[in-house]
């Protein structure tokens, strides 16, 4: 990679407890790359680890697990050059010159806020990265038999895979923010796309590009990190939906009721993993009920 592309781009991961899988994606960084990761507040030593193995890379360490949006908004305020790269700690590069060839898409495609590659999986099997608009997804994917071999091309793309996307940084000098503060975790890829449409700009596929992701990989996977992810995985879907004009407000509460019905059997089953789901899916839909309320 010449300097000229290296001075054009900066790196951003956020980290979660991912001591074991960052430093794959660490490691196929080129060299010279400006790099910030942002640490939630870790307990297994994951900023610890980067600082003695990558100590060229920036670390930010915050006191709390604020989520992925709110960690890359911190990197992001940071930022200087023309573009930034987010990242997974759980993807990484698996062809020459990857930024190169996504920073040449950008020349392109100069009506882009955001570009992103394909994605494949360790397998090498390219996974779904051309997502219908929200509000259809579900209807759609259940009956389509679309896959990535359909798409020949750069193509606009509703949302694109926050496992790794480039940023035109210029694109958000008038944006509110650069990820919506309220979302914790999910779907904040198909919101950050919506805002930079709703500006005037497109959001970008390039399948030229493959890009390997771990999927699920960021965090050591327990019961806890499970139901974490499904309470907020609940309210970022609704919150969303809201935010597209879809009205959720009966399904919510229908997520709540059924929830509440079945924490309560699981409790008394003495089945911890079916209380602590429900509960987790009831906790989302219940912080959304309760959000929309206020903003009556």
């Amino acid at each position: 990679m010449s300097d000229a592309a290296r001075q054009k781009v900066t790196i951003i991961l956020v980290t979660y407890n991912s001591k074991e899988i960052v430093g794959n994606a660490l490691e196929t960084i080129p060299d010279g790359m400006p790099t910030i990761v942002v640490d939630n507040a870790s307990s297994d030593g994951t900023a610890e680890y980067i600082r003695k193995c990558f100590p060229q890379v920036q670390v930010i360490e915050h006191p709390q697990n604020i989520g992925f949006g709110p960690a890359n908004n911190i990197a992001l305020e940071e930022v200087e050059t023309e573009f930034s790269l987010l990242m997974n700690p759980d993807a990484c590069f698996i062809e020459n010159d990857t930024i190169g060839k996504l920073l040449s898409a950008a020349e392109n495609h100069p009506e882009a806020a955001i570009l992103a590659p394909g994605i494949v999986n360790e397998n090498g099997v390219v996974q779904r990265t051309l997502p219908a608009p929200l509000k259809h997804r579900k209807k759609i994917n259940k009956n389509s038999e679309f896959s990535m071999d359909n798409v020949v091309g750069d193509t606009c793309s509703f949302s694109l895979s926050g496992a790794l996307m480039l940023l035109r940084m210029s694109a958000f000098i008038d944006a509110e923010y650069f990820f919506d503060p309220n979302i914790f975790m999910y779907f904040e890829d198909d919101d950050i796309c919506m805002s930079c449409r709703g500006r005037g700009f497109t959001t970008m596929l390039i399948p030229s590009i493959n890009v390997m992701h771990l999927e699920g990989r960021s965090s050591p996977p327990s019961l806890e990190v499970e139901a974490l992810k499904l309470r907020h995985k609940t309210f970022s879907q609704l919150y969303m939906m809201d935010k597209a004009g879809v009205c959720v407000g009966a399904k919510a509460l229908r997520v709540v009721v059924k929830g509440l019905s079945i924490c309560v059997l699981g409790f008394f089953l003495l089945n911890k993993r079916k209380f602590f789901i429900e509960r987790a899916r009831t906790q989302g839909a219940f912080r959304y009920l309760r959000q929309a309320a206020q903003h009556r």
